[in-house]
């Protein structure tokens, strides 16, 4: 048969990123409390949309991983990445 996952969460990103974590053949709910912890280790660039040079700058500054780059003010994120990234 067919081999599928599914993940579910409250918004695209997370379901992304749930479904991959019990492959192949399982469903993968995260709830809305349990989003910041599970992201948290993870990888700056498990980020959808954040490019190769978005990546390479953060991790220049010391960003590694979403935990690092949680603990970054606004401010920071503006005067390294420009206005669109800080909002």
């Amino acid at each position: 048969g067919i081999r599928t996952s599914a993940g579910i969460a409250h918004n695209k990103l997370l379901a992304k990123l749930a479904s991959g974590l019990h492959k192949p053949d399982d469903q993968t709910s995260l709830p809305s409390s349990e989003a910041a912890d599970f992201v948290a280790p993870l990888s700056i660039r498990a980020i959808r949309g954040a490019g190769y040079k978005t990546c390479s700058s953060l991790q220049e500054m010391g960003v590694d991983l979403v935990r690092d780059l949680r603990r970054m003010r606004r401010e920071q994120l503006t005067s390294l990445l420009g206005m669109r990234a800080g909002m």
